[in-house]
């Protein structure tokens, strides 16, 4: 049974941040801190990792409330190995809030540290970039990494509509701060002008109240010379921009990439008895297990799979599989997968969260006509993080007409 802690804690950081937005403290605060800053006191040097990030939350409330405890701040960094991400950057929020040194918030919020599994009954994936934004706009509110985790906190909205209180609480908490530090709103804040310039090509825009976004698309054709897209803004007001690509590369075979996953894939044909077999000498009619193998050494968040289907094959939807004729489209990692898509070209699958592993994912399909068909590279991306994707290799099936009865 998880102690008290944890929750005191937790009341403690949110009455203190309502405490420095001039809300009154109820009767009881004193008596609070005391049991907060008390329960720092005698850490065992085998103290359960668990109960050591709770410490940690303990230590941001105080430091919030203008209570730092700063010793206490080097001894939990000195065990930081043994927190979770989440633990660290609320010890590093802390460090922050009472002015600690700046280098050991910097390895705290290093997001390629390996850390924990976070075991806690309260924690999420969500809760967790929620806190890191939080101390990382704390820390520094021109820190480049900011724009990539606020796309990504945005991104689990809709899922908070579902979660838990914690994820959906520390989510405000961190939009609120990066509106206050980041953005800086200001009532008196006047419509913006300029133009986004490329090339020869010049384009108007204004945005204000009314109309708050500015969408332009431009297509680059393959040359030499590097593209250069510049936005004029006369008037140096504060513009918050995003750009996305679409890269097709030209024809022929892409090597494989390992950029942060490892992606393969087999094809195995069923066989008449249910045993799977290589998928030579496919007819038309055959089924398909289509495999495929993600490996990634660090977490990453909302990973999307791509695995375009070579023309002679088409997926076998999910809700039509007949269990009783023995075609299992079972995956090996089914409890990763938030969302599916089975096109006519292809099957995609969504991650909201996957761990630090090796995982699989596996579908039917079934061989629609005979030729000879090329079977595109499987990617996978972290969505959020386009530089972080992993290419397969190309594959090549072909297939001959049904045997005749």
């Amino acid at each position: 049974q998880r102690s008290a802690l944890f929750p005191s804690a937790w009341a403690a950081i949110a009455l203190a941040r309502a405490s420095n937005q001039g809300a009154a403290m109820p009767d009881g605060w004193d008596k609070l801190l005391e049991y907060l800053a008390g329960s720092l006191r005698g850490l065992s040097p085998n103290e359960d990792p668990e109960k050591l990030a709770d410490r940690a939350f303990a230590a941001y409330a105080l430091a919030l409330a203008g209570r730092p405890e700063a010793s206490y701040h080097e001894e939990l960094y000195r065990r930081r190995a043994q927190l979770p991400a989440d633990a660290r950057a609320v010890l590093a929020l802390a460090i922050t809030q009472s002015k600690g040194p700046r280098d050991m918030t910097s390895i705290l919020l290093r997001d390629d540290a390996s850390a924990p599994d976070d075991i806690s009954p309260f924690g999420g994936a969500a809760r967790d970039r929620a806190i890191r934004l939080l101390a990382l706009v704390a820390q520094d509110p021109k820190n480049k990494e900011i724009g990539a985790l606020l796309a990504e906190v945005l991104a689990f909205g809709p899922q908070n509509r579902n979660g838990t209180t914690q994820s959906c609480a520390w989510t405000l908490l961190a939009l609120a701060d990066y509106r206050a530090r980041v953005e800086k709103p200001s009532a008196g804040r006047r419509a913006v002008e300029g133009a986004i310039v490329s090339g020869a090509s010049r384009v108007e825009f204004s945005v204000n109240a009314q109309a708050p976004v500015f969408r332009q698309t431009f297509p680059v054709a393959p040359q030499a010379t590097p593209i250069e897209l510049r936005v004029d803004n006369p008037a140096a007001a504060p513009l918050y921009g995003e750009t996305s690509f679409a890269v097709y590369p030209p024809l022929g075979e892409q090597p494989r990439q390992d950029r942060g996953f490892a992606v393969s894939r087999s094809y195995q044909k069923i066989g008449p008895d249910g045993s799977l077999q290589p998928a030579a000498e496919l007819r038309v009619g055959d089924r398909v297990v289509v495999t495929l193998r993600v490996e990634t050494a660090r977490p990453a968040l909302f990973v999307a799979i791509d695995d375009p289907l070579p023309s002679i094959l088409e997926a076998i939807n999910p809700a039509f599989v007949s269990r009783q004729s023995g075609e299992d489209d079972t995956d090996t990692s089914p409890w990763l997968v938030s969302h599916r898509e089975t096109r006519a070209d292809r099957v995609l699958y969504f991650c909201d969260a996957l761990p630090a592993g090796a995982f699989t994912f596996r579908y039917l399909a079934r061989v629609r006509v005979a030729g000879d068909s090329t079977a595109g590279a499987t990617k996978a991306e972290a969505m959020y993080r386009p530089e972080r994707f992993g290419l397969g290799a190309i594959d090549r099936l072909s297939s001959r007409p049904a045997a005749t009865p």
